[in-house]
């Protein structure tokens, strides 16, 4: 790796996991964005996955003028696909404290400081031995920064729930808004072979095995230009769906995808999962083969309130799901 260490203190060490493909137009105001932080205890751990524009030489740039901050790995070269990319920075992350990041979005600059304020708290009330992942809200901009529609539907009751049939359901932890500890890279890492969504698994561990907590705040500015590999859907909304259908098919593939290697990785790894005993019941229920949509519809229904939108949403659900 270019950068073998950095002079950063271990506690309270935050590594910040950067994933770059084809991302010079953007990737240098993102990590300028890092510099600009009130929270000064992180490093970047950066991997360029093939890029064929300036990328990896703006990582290797970085590297050299800031070699206690910025690591670049070299180790694998080629193209592993966006989620492996970030399964292969979690296998590098030393830390107490990881968080990922995207290469065109831009950080407040207290983003950091209200993230290690929190996961202290969240440490000392539950320990460090267990699996903690942090999440919050955005602010969605089109390429240049400007506010986006989007933003309505984004930061809505839905992403805000944490609870663990919702995260089954609902990709709510944003990677680039996502921090999480040592427990949980350990009991999260290596991913599943299959898993699409590093985020979306990180966030299922964290519910299923330790605390999955949102920080009610918008922590950084979302780039949308045309060319993100993950874009904002908006919320799992049916007008959404039905004005947008190959973003629900590709919602509905992602869920299914990730339902498996969640049953899959549940059992394997059950007798070292911590559950509490409504989580245990909850999955042992929604993971049985012959649950039943209906099922599904009648708890995501009770879970979220009742009126004509809820209702609503059950009934698609059911349908689709």
């Amino acid at each position: 790796m270019q950068g073998e260490s950095t002079s950063a203190s271990s506690d309270g060490l935050i590594t910040i996991l950067l994933a770059t493909y084809n991302g010079e137009q953007f990737v240098a105001e993102q990590i300028e964005s890092f510099f600009r932080q009130t929270y000064t205890n992180w490093c970047v751990v950066a991997r360029d996955d093939g890029s064929s524009d300036g990328s990896p030489n703006i990582l290797a740039d970085y590297a050299s003028r800031f070699p206690d901050k910025f690591i670049v790995d070299t180790a694998m070269p080629g193209n592993l696909g966006f989620a492996a990319n970030f399964a292969r920075l979690m296998e590098l992350a030393q830390s107490n404290w990881f968080m990922f990041s995207d290469q065109d979005d831009v950080w407040n600059a207290e983003k950091l400081e209200i993230y290690a304020a929190k996961m202290r708290k969240m440490e000392s009330k539950y320990g460090v031995e267990t699996p903690i992942l942090l999440y919050s809200l955005v602010d969605v901009v089109d390429k240049y920064l400007n506010s986006s529609e989007e933003n309505k539907y984004y930061n809505s009751s839905l992403m805000k729930s944490s609870d663990i049939l919702n995260v089954t359901r609902n990709n709510v932890a944003m990677g680039s808004t996502s921090m999480g500890n040592a427990a949980l890279r350990r009991l999260a890492a290596p991913l599943p072979p299959g898993i699409e969504y590093h985020d979306w698994w990180a966030a299922l561990v964290a519910a299923a095995c330790g605390k999955l907590e949102l920080i009610n705040y918008r922590s950084m500015l979302y780039r949308q230009h045309g060319a993100n590999t993950v874009g904002a859907y908006g919320v799992e909304m049916p007008w959404i769906w039905l004005r947008k259908p190959h973003w629900k098919i590709a919602t509905m593939r992602r869920h299914r995808n990730g339902k498996n290697m969640l049953i899959s990785d549940f059992q394997n790894r059950r007798k070292t999962m911590a559950l509490r005993r409504e989580q245990t019941v909850i999955l042992e229920q929604y993971l049985k083969p012959h649950f039943t949509r209906l099922a599904a519809a009648k708890i995501n229904f009770v879970l979220y309130g009742r009126g004509p939108l809820r209702a609503l949403y059950s009934v698609w659900d059911m349908l689709n799901y």
